[in-house]
């Protein structure tokens, strides 16, 4: 694992000391205990995985079932994917980490970046505990800060929204995308470009087979789901070579497809959920696309496993479920039939190293939380856990998954916060777009989708009890 500073530019190891919290690590105690591997799955349903893996259809989820631990996981209402995932990465509320939505709503009306998160993420806390990480794809990680690793970040739901609000990629390169800078050269082969419709039509095709359906809103349904499934495979192909190449202490990836096909392709997986008919045709076409997301995302994660040993520990986490939407019941044309604002629960999985074999709970209480993540990450890592954030406060926590002989031997640690120090040292600012009229078509999409209709309603925290 790659553990030691030297590894980056001396400018960024004078960044990362200047951001230590007390007590929370540093370059002098690198030495993980094992290392973790964070799957993020955007709006990956318990009730739809409970159904597939019943019918055999998803080996890799499987193994956490029969051998670790898979369950519910409760998130936070209104359901913001900005919020949960920067909740996911930082164990803190909104109130803390400062992302509300999915843009500035008080001053500059752009999407939010990581220069405005306001605590240090898992990448910054790592890397200051002078341990190596990796990340692709996380959702508010543009620009890509200076870390003791790599990162893609993504900025794509904002600057390339005229493909779709999922992390697609452009040709044109963001400014500021990877970090180091020059990670770009060696990561844009691993890269679908939107660009090259051919490229995406035929990595739609080979796994959904869907036939050419004029009738409105097949066309736009299908063009948004295989340009999600075109970033995902980007984001798996990058994972892939870090985890094939001196891979960091922690690796976090994102895939992005559940959530796309349940907003898109809801109706056809459950037309009884509607107050209309759905034309048969389209149901013997579409009836099965969605379980075929969650079949593309097994076989990612089954891929991501097998680059892995006995000696690491793998967690997969999804920021929400989905259900019918409420408000698209009468209508047989919109472009999203599911919906998640209400905070149907989403999933945690644990499998490997210092995991119990807990057994699968998808129809039970939840696990855990989503502010449960980050503290567990470090645990695995054997770092401390800030005393401040809202699990570790609590006492509540994801411990229950935890080997008891692994917890014996590793008890948890606490810490102060590290957030005054990193902001001290890394000063936030207003959200910026980096490139010309990126976030016109942005908040055209989000119009579209009902998310600014629904900045009235009040936001919550998950329950911490």
């Amino acid at each position: 694992m790659r553990s030691a500073l030297h590894a980056l530019p001396s400018a960024a190891v004078v960044l990362l000391g200047l951001g230590l919290g007390a007590g929370c690590g540093g370059p002098d105690e690198p030495q993980a205990l094992g290392p973790v591997l964070l799957v993020g799955m955007d709006g990956l349903d318990p009730t739809i995985v409970a159904e597939l893996l019943h019918d055999g259809r998803l080996p890799n989820f499987a193994r956490f079932a029969e051998q670790g631990v898979l369950g519910r996981l409760t998130t936070l209402e209104p359901t913001y994917s900005p919020v949960i995932w920067t909740t996911i990465a930082t164990g803190q509320a909104l109130t803390a980490h400062g992302i509300d939505f999915f843009i500035d709503t008080r001053s500059t009306g752009l999407p939010y970046t990581s220069e405005a998160r306001r605590v240090p993420a898992l990448w910054n806390i790592v890397s200051d505990a002078g341990l190596g990480v990796d990340v692709v794809g996380w959702w508010v990680s543009w620009p890509a800060e200076p870390v003791n690793g790599r990162i893609l970040a993504s900025y794509a739901a904002q600057a390339q929204a005229h493909v779709i609000w999922k992390a697609a990629y452009d040709a044109d390169q963001v400014p500021e995308q990877t970090w180091p800078e020059d990670l770009w050269d060696v990561v844009r082969d691993d890269i679908v470009f939107a660009e090259d419709r051919e490229q995406v039509q035929q990595q739609f095709n080979s796994r959904f087979k869907v036939p050419d359906i004029q009738d409105e809103p097949v066309p736009r349904l299908v063009r948004d789901l295989a340009w999600t499934l075109s970033a995902d495979r980007s984001n798996l192909a990058v994972a892939e070579r870090f985890l094939s190449d001196d891979p960091g202490d922690l690796v976090m990836t994102y895939l992005g497809l559940p959530d796309v096909a349940g907003h898109r392709f809801w109706r056809y997986h459950a037309p009884g959920d509607f107050h209309y008919e759905v034309p048969p045709a389209h149901l013997d076409a579409l009836g099965d696309v969605l379980n075929l997301a969650y079949v593309d995302v097994d076989e990612a994660l089954g891929r991501l496993m097998s680059l892995v040993d006995e000696r690491w520990t793998i967690l997969l986490c999804s920021d929400h479920g989905m259900h019918a939407d409420p408000l698209m019941l009468d209508d047989p044309v919109s472009l999203g039939s599911g919906h998640h604002l209400d905070a149907p629960p989403g999933i945690f999985g644990a499998l490997g190293r210092g995991i119990a074999a807990g057994g699968e709970h998808l129809g039970d209480a939840p696990l855990g939380t989503v502010f449960d993540v980050a503290p567990t990450v470090l645990r695995l890592l054997g770092l401390p856990q800030p005393e401040h954030w809202p699990s570790v406060a609590s006492g509540n926590g994801l411990d229950r998954v935890l080997d008891p002989e692994f917890a014996r031997a590793n008890p948890a640690r606490t810490c102060e916060s590290p957030d005054l120090d990193w902001v001290r040292a890394h000063p936030r600012s207003l959200p910026r777009s980096p490139t010309e009229h990126a976030n016109e078509d942005f908040t055209d999409q989000l119009d579209a989708l009902g998310y600014l209709d629904s900045l009235n309603k009040p936001t919550g925290d998950a329950d911490q009890n």
